[in-house]
């Protein structure tokens, strides 16, 4: 990520308090919006818009504003409050290690400069030093016959699991699997093709920084078919209580080619996945499949990694589901294969997504090493020899 210096935050915000005037009311999506012209806009919504509160997510801006956008610039956040439990086998005996934590604190400004150029930008505190970072800043041109450009700073589109927002998961947080074996952000540009029922994106990204540095080249194409349905009931992985069938299937290929200039052997990455989403009645469900191939031009190991993730959720109420989430992970010879179970309820309230309650139960039935661990998911590296680590989280999710 881009570090910003917090004052930079505040900065924006005051600056757009003091040159934007509030919109009459709150919009029909229960956020406030600002304007810098009063007349409503007249282009088309978004497709798979909805009404009902979430932070802006990148992937549906494409140039144009959702149905509750009436008015060009749109400010919106998330806040994730987060406890977390891990208990594993140490030498000592089980040692558990608990605690609370701010897990995400997003800030996402939108704005629609015309009716087919648009500029999104998100923002993401620190949990440990307060700064803000970057974590989204692109523009969007809208080229017509389904055709747009996207131009700045994203995440490419790869796993599916990382093209959905992280406020709308079934779990607390994005599997192991996704950490590990994902894309990361990048700066370049993006094509996407959106006729009625394809979705076809390419990009290419450079992840390495300024000139003389690093060189990390990506490559990453993904092509999505909507089977049956629409694609308004597959922006999450959550169902509705009465909600109306919809199949997505999707796959992706990424090629990556790092230099190092600051040492280390140049390599190559080609990473691969697969994945099937759908949603009817009260059940909604995906499982993908992802691969990574490593490598060097050095002695050091080229590797054959691999992934797959199932999950489902059950809605019981209209503001209650339950969930189950199983993933399988091999390192090849950076380390152990895992196996980790997850089973949770969520809770929505005031909306779709304003108020959101979540708890789950994470168990690895395999020993978690570094190539899997991460602390944002609660999960901590194991001592040698030693499996059976197990997670509990909690989190309230606000919406605005």
């Amino acid at each position: 990520m881009r570090t910003i210096p917090a004052v930079l935050l505040c900065g924006a915000l005051a600056s757009a308090a003091g040159t934007v005037h509030a919109a009459s009311g709150v919009g029909a999506a229960g956020r406030a919006s600002l304007s810098l012209r009063s007349q409503p806009e007249t282009g088309p919504p978004a497709s798979g818009a909805d009404e009902q509160p979430e932070v802006l997510d990148p992937e549906e801006i494409d140039g144009r504003l959702t149905e509750a956008a009436a008015l060009p610039l749109k400010i919106s956040g998330r806040i994730q409050f987060r406890y977390l439990a891990s208990v594993r086998d140490t030498a000592s005996g089980r040692d558990p290690e608990t605690g609370f934590t701010v897990n995400r604190v997003l800030l996402a400004i939108s704005h629609k400069v015309s009716g087919a150029l648009s500029v999104y930008g998100e923002l993401q505190v620190s949990r440990s030093t307060g700064a803000a970072s970057l974590s989204n800043l692109f523009t969007t041109v809208r080229l017509g016959d389904g055709w747009s450009l996207r131009v700045g700073f994203f995440r490419p589109p790869f796993l599916r699991e990382q093209f959905v927002s992280s406020g709308r998961q079934l779990a607390v947080e994005r599997s192991l699997v996704s950490s590990a074996l994902g894309q990361g952000l990048g700066t370049g540009v993006r094509v996407r093709w959106a006729p009625a029922r394809w979705r076809v994106y390419a990009a290419v990204v450079d992840r390495g920084g300024d000139l003389g540095g690093d060189e990390r080249w990506a490559a990453t194409g993904r092509i999505e078919r909507l089977v049956k349905g629409r694609f308004s009931r597959l922006r999450d992985f959550s169902p509705e209580a009465r909600g109306r069938t919809a199949v997505l299937v999707g796959a992706a290929t990424a090629y990556q080619f790092e230099d190092r200039d600051s040492g280390g052997p140049e390599r190559t990455r080609l990473r691969w996945t697969g994945d099937v989403s759908f949603t009817t009645g009260r059940l909604a469900g995906m499982i993908y499949a992802t691969g990574t191939h490593l490598w060097r031009t050095d002695s050091g190991p080229s590797l054959d990694q691999y992934g797959l993730v199932a999950q489902a959720a059950w809605r019981v109420s209209d503001h209650w589901e339950v969930f189950g989430r199983g993933e399988f992970g091999l390192a090849d010879e950076a380390g152990g294969d895992l196996v980790v179970t997850t089973f949770g309820v969520n809770g929505y309230f005031f909306g779709r997504n304003a108020v959101k309650v979540s708890a789950d139960v994470s168990y690895a039935w395999t020993g978690v090493d570094a190539v899997w661990a991460t602390t944002r998911a609660g999960f901590l590296t194991d001592d040698a020899g030693r499996e059976g680590q197990l997670v509990i989280r909690a989190q309230l999710q606000l919406t605005f």
